[in-house]
């Protein structure tokens, strides 16, 4: 039965949305595959990332529903079937119910599941320069969210890596360094120098190494899109 006005105003509007949520489950689904085809090889070799695979999958599955339930509702709307419509509706609330869930879950959780990053940024911290891979995945996460260490550059002081100093001004007791991907100047300029990024223990962090931690600066990079 064709609609004419307000209703046919409506469904257009139900298809729109419905193609829309489509799409960004089909591009959730690519990303997830693309996370576990490719980035995988930045987290295989660290315990405390063994889940890692299973988030992709998570993501997949995700994608996948969003991708059935936006193809319901698209087909659903055209045809202008109560059938189709029906399963969207039902699909859609099971889907609520479970984001409802998984939402007061990671809220109660949420001490444990820090806890969880930061061993596993702690263990790629003491790990930096040994593993090629962690290594990487350590420095991409310092130049794009443009932190230093966990809590701040201090987190190399013990680390294999920070203690691994040349000789000179570096090699004296007291002293630490950081990676250039701690710089926030230029990596290739003499401001992210060995000797710039030595350190005093003692001493204040320099302007040219980025003094917040990665956990603190992804958080406040959270509060801001939140806010926005």
């Amino acid at each position: 039965m064709s609609l004419n006005g307000c209703p046919a105003c409506l469904k257009w509007v139900v298809l729109v949305f419905n193609l829309i949520f489509w799409l960004a489950g089909v591009s959730i689904l690519l990303l997830a595959i693309y996370l576990r085809l490719d980035y995988a090889k930045y987290v295989q070799d660290n315990p405390h990332l063994e889940n890692y695979m299973t988030g992709t999958y998570v993501l997949m599955a995700a994608g996948s529903i969003m991708s059935v339930i936006g193809f319901f509702g698209c087909c659903g709307a055209y045809r202008e079937s109560p059938c189709m419509l029906g399963t969207f509706f039902a699909l859609l609330f099971v889907i609520f119910a479970a984001e409802v869930s998984a939402g007061v879950w990671a809220f109660m959780r949420q001490e444990d599941l820090q806890s969880i990053i930061d061993r596993a940024l702690q263990y790629t911290i003491e790990n930096y320069g040994v593993d090629a891979v962690q290594t990487e995945a350590l420095d991409v996460i310092q130049r794009e969210v443009m932190c230093c260490g966990i809590r701040g550059p201090q987190d190399w002081r013990d680390s294999r890596y920070g203690t691994t100093l040349d000789v000179g001004v570096a090699g004296k007791a007291g002293y630490y360094r950081v990676p250039k991907s701690c710089c926030s100047a230029p990596e290739n300029s003499v401001l992210c120098s060995e000797e710039s990024r030595t350190l005093a223990i003692l001493s204040p962090v320099l302007k040219t190494i980025h003094s917040e931690g990665c956990r603190k600066a992804e958080i406040g990079r959270a509060s801001c899109r939140e806010r926005v």
